[in-house]
């Protein structure tokens, strides 16, 4: 064993016999536990102390490897079968620690297995076309009180509660079809000139993807050419994980 063990997932049960081990040309492990299948690398002293850096920017930057290898192996092992995916640099001292994590949280995680079993997580983002301020442009233009008045209801920009308000009624009836449903706080957006009203996760039945993309497509056609709806995964079940007390994801 070397200095830690970096820890990617808890399959429910076991995996395939043929799962892949070394993805990206890393050496994964797959450990027995009495809840499942653990997922976990070996890491040296200097990637733990690469990892305990991620916390900034530059710290990010230098472990961007380890992100995309993270995510590479979260969302393969989710192709087969229910999945707890532990957040990005979950490190523990020994695969002792890990297995006396797993049994102080079993109760916990068995609640999870059996709420997301047979689903998927899809990620949900309504984004509008970026407003201006031109108040300062308005008073420089104006030709008189009235014509700025005018000029400023012409201009009036939505305000942040009517904003969250129009992308909840947009995917309310996503909401419906989905077997739970979180609101996410986000700020990545799908292109520079856009801005994030609302970001939601559904957890969706496989048996119901079909119907759901198709309520997607629905859904983005009674908006108008300034807003946009893009529907991404399926992911892991990130955003209706349990809170556990002993593991720090």
């Amino acid at each position: 064993m070397s200095n830690a063990l970096y820890t990617f997932a808890l399959a429910f049960g076991d995996l395939p016999q043929d799962w892949p081990l070394t993805p990206d040309g890393q050496n994964l492990q797959m450990l027995k536990t009495p809840l499942g299948t653990a997922i976990v690398a070996d890491i040296s002293a200097n990637v733990v102390s690469r990892l305990a850096s991620a916390d900034t920017i530059t710290g990010l930057q230098d472990v961007a490897d380890w992100l995309l290898f993270h995510d590479h192996v979260t969302k393969h092992v989710n192709t087969d079968g229910v999945v707890y995916p532990f957040g990005f640099a979950t490190v523990f001292s020994s695969e002792a620690a890990l297995q006396e994590a797993l049994a102080a949280e079993s109760q916990s995680l068995m609640t999870y297995f059996r709420h997301v079993s047979g689903a998927d997580e899809w990620a949900i983002k309504v984004s509008i076309k970026k407003q201006t301020d031109t108040r300062l442009e308005d008073a420089a233009r104006a030709t008189s009180g009235l014509n700025y008045l005018q000029r400023r209801k012409a201009h009036t920009v939505e305000t942040q509660d009517s904003k969250t308000a129009r992308a909840e009624a947009l995917i309310e009836p996503l909401q419906n079809l989905s077997r739970d449903w979180a609101s996410v706080q986000s700020t990545l957006t799908p292109a520079p000139d856009l801005e994030v009203i609302g970001n939601f996760a559904a957890l969706v039945d496989r048996s119901e993807i079909n119907r759901f993309h198709a309520l997607v497509d629905t859904q983005s056609q009674t908006v108008g050419s300034d807003t946009v709806v893009t529907c991404t995964g399926p992911w892991p079940a990130f955003s209706f994980r349990p809170k556990l007390e002993t593991i720090a994801t």
